[in-house]
C-alpha cells in the first residue's frame, strides 16, 4: 500500500508526534511505503500514486483542493485532526485565523473516507461540525515518548523545579500568582524552567523563568530528566478545546520520571489518579501555592508520584496501541472508498487534455515559486539570527 502524508510543516514537532513516526514503523511492519510532503510542496501526481492520503489539519483551500483531486480517484482519504480546530480557544495565539479557517476544516471533514482522531471527546466533537455522510471516526491515541533509566533521584541542596510547556500561549490562571508568592517566599528555593512560548508571558508578569524554545521530543524529555527536584505545572483552562485533547504531557513527564501537578479539568482529570499518580488543582491561586508547596518540600511525594504514573502510562499507553489504531484507521478508510462509487471519469478530448496539461503546468509553476519564496524567507530570518 502507498500512503502519502500531507503537513503544513513535515519537520514540526506535532507531525512527527502524530504521523510521521508512527506511520513509518507501521509501514515497516507492513511492507507499505510512506512518503511525507508539505501541503505547498504536493502535485496532482503525487495524489495520483497513492492509495491512501492522510491529510494534518487541513485548513485553507489549497488543502481542499488536494482533498477534492483525491476524492475523485480511487484512492482514499484519512483527515488526522488532534485538536478541535473548529472551536479554538479564546485565549490561543491563532483563534482568530482558525475561526476563518474553520469551514475548510468542516469541508475537509466532509471529503474524508475516515478520520484519526487522538481521543474520543474530539471525535464527538468534530462530528457535531462535520457537514455530509459521517466518515469513519477512529481515536488514534497519544503515548508517552519510552525512556530508558531509572526515576531522577532527589539532589539534596538544590532547589525545586517547576517546569511548563506550551506549543502556544499559556493559560496559567490561579497557577501564576502561586508561582510568584512561592518564589518571592523562599529567594532560590523555586527555580521555573519554561519551554516554549510560555516563558515570554511569565516573565512579563514579573517571574524569574529560565526560558527555553520548543525543541524536539526526546530533547524535552532530556531537559526534564535534567532537572534536579523537578515536577511539571500543567494549567488548562475549562474551555471545550481543552476538554478535547489527549493528556500527552502527563504521558511523557511520566515517562520521564518527573511528578505532575494538573488542572483538575478534561483531559487530565480522567487520565490522572489524584494523589497516586499526579496531583489535580483546582484553579484558585490558595490550591496552587498549597500544591507548590507540597512538591518543593516532600521529595517523597515526588518521587512516589512519578513511580506511579510511570508504571501506569508503560501499561496503559504505549506505541503499540497508536500503531494498531493507525492500522485500523488505514483499513477503516480503503474499505469506506471501495464502497463510495467512483465519479465518471471527464472525456479526453484534445481540449480536456489541453486543459489537465495547463492545470498541472500551472500548479508546477506555484509549488516552484512556493519553495523559492520560503527559501528566501529562510536565509533572512537566518541572517537576523546572526
Amino acid at each position: 500500500m502507498k500512503i502519502l502524508a500531507l503537513a503544513a510543516d513535515p519537520q514540526s514537532l506535532i507531525t512527527a508526534i502524530r504521523v510521521a513516526e508512527p506511520l513509518s514503523q507501521l509501514a515497516r511492519q507492513r511492507g507499505w511505503t510512506l512518503r511525507v510532503l508539505a501541503y505547498h510542496a504536493c502535485m496532482p501526481a503525487d495524489l495520483d500514486a497513492a492509495d491512501v492520503l492522510v491529510a494534518q489539519r487541513p485548513t485553507d483551500r489549497r488543502h481542499l483542493a488536494l482533498l477534492q483531486h483525491m476524492h475523485a480517484g480511487p484512492g482514499a482519504i484519512v483527515c488526522e485532526i488532534d485538536d478541535l480546530l473548529t472551536e479554538m480557544a479564546p485565549h490561543l495565539l491563532h483563534h482568530g485565523v482558525m475561526q476563518d479557517r474553520a469551514v475548510w476544516v468542516q469541508r475537509a471533514l466532509a471529503l474524508a473516507d475516515a478520520v484519526s482522531v487522538s481521543t474520543a471527546a474530539l471525535g464527538e466533537a468534530l462530528s457535531d461540525a462535520q457537514a455530509g455522510p459521517a466518515a469513519v471516526r477512529v481515536v488514534v491515541p497519544n503515548h508517552g515518548q519510552p525512556c530508558d533509566g531509572p526515576l531522577p533521584v532527589a539532589v539534596p541542596g538544590q532547589p525545586a523545579c517547576v517546569l511548563l510547556a506550551a506549543s502556544d500561549r499559556l493559560w496559567p490562571g490561579g497557577l501564576l500568582q502561586a508561582l510568584l508568592d512561592v518564589q518571592r517566599e523562599s529567594p532560590g528555593g523555586l527555580r521555573v524552567v519554561a519551554v516554549g512560548p510560555a516563558a515570554d508571558g511569565l516573565a512579563a508578569a514579573g517571574l524569574q523563568v529560565e526560558a527555553h524554545p520548543l525543541l524536539a521530543r526526546a530533547d524535552f524529555i532530556a531537559l526534564a530528566r535534567s532537572l534536579p527536584n523537578a515536577v511539571a505545572a500543567i494549567p488548562l483552562d475549562d474551555s471545550r478545546f481543552s476538554a478535547c485533547k489527549s493528556a500527552i504531557k502527563w504521558y511523557d513527564y511520566a515517562e520521564a520520571g518527573v511528578a505532575t501537578l494538573a488542572s483538575a479539568v478534561s483531559p487530565y482529570r480522567e487520565a490522572i489518579d489524584d494523589d497516586r499518580t499526579g496531583a489535580l488543582v483546582d484553579g484558585s491561586v490558595q490550591d496552587w501555592t498549597a500544591a507548590l508547596r507540597r512538591a518543593r518540600d516532600d521529595a517523597g511525594w515526588r518521587w512516589r508520584i512519578a513511580m506511579a504514573a510511570r508504571a501506569q502510562v508503560r501499561a496503559r499507553h504505549t506505541p503499540a496501541l497508536t500503531l494498531q489504531a493507525w492500522q485500523t484507521v488505514i483499513e477503516a478508510a480503503v474499505q469506506r472508498r471501495a464502497e463510495r462509487p467512483l465519479q465518471p471519469p471527464q472525456t479526453a478530448t484534445g481540449g480536456g487534455r489541453a486543459v489537465a496539461w495547463l492545470r498541472a503546468a500551472w500548479t508546477a509553476l506555484q509549488v516552484g515559486l512556493r519553495g523559492l519564496n520560503r527559501a528566501r524567507l529562510a536565509r533572512r530570518q537566518q541572517r537576523r539570527r546572526r
